[in-house]
């Protein structure tokens, strides 16, 4: 699992605006 690695992208991710629902929904897609 890349759980730690995916809290930092969307830690990052969270500062330039991007809600963790948003966050979700692209690793969902990333995953799938």
């Amino acid at each position: 699992m890349v759980l730690l690695e995916v809290r930092e992208e969307s830690r990052e991710m969270g500062k330039k605006g991007h809600s963790e629902e948003e966050i979700l929904r692209m690793l969902r897609e990333s995953v799938t």
